[in-house]
């Protein structure tokens, strides 16, 4: 993203009233396990690594779902 990177974007959108309790899924090419942490720690809901299969996918979902 040119003007932010995805833990401003999580930032800005868990200050935001209206959306703050939208449970994110980060997805990302990062394994280390501070972004993990961070990622986390900033109100994500759940973390994703790429690559990944479609049945990760539907697996997070399905926990954000439950």
């Amino acid at each position: 993203m040119p003007n932010m990177d995805g833990f401003k974007l999580l930032r800005e959108i868990k200050l935001n009233p209206a959306k703050k309790d939208m449970p994110v899924i980060i997805v990302t090419t990062q394994t280390e396990k501070e972004c993990v942490v961070n990622g986390l720690k900033t109100g994500g809901f759940n973390y994703i690594i790429k690559p990944f299969t479609p049945e990760v996918i539907k697996d997070k979902i399905n926990e954000v779902m439950d």
